[in-house]
């Protein structure tokens, strides 16, 4: 089980973790410090970045 940081697309700020071997379809979630609503389709790991 690895878990993986999820990041904000607009600024790099990490949000969530998230197991990656977990499935999901869309995740909706604010941004609290660009303040824009982020959809995520799939985990971006900080070191991919």
């Amino acid at each position: 089980m690895d878990k993986v940081y999820v990041v904000c697309p607009n600024c790099g700020k990490k949000l969530f973790r998230i197991d990656n071997t977990s499935e999901y379809k869309n995740i909706y979630i604010w941004c609290k410090n660009c303040k824009k609503e982020i959809k995520i389709i799939e985990p971006k790991s900080q070191s991919s970045k």
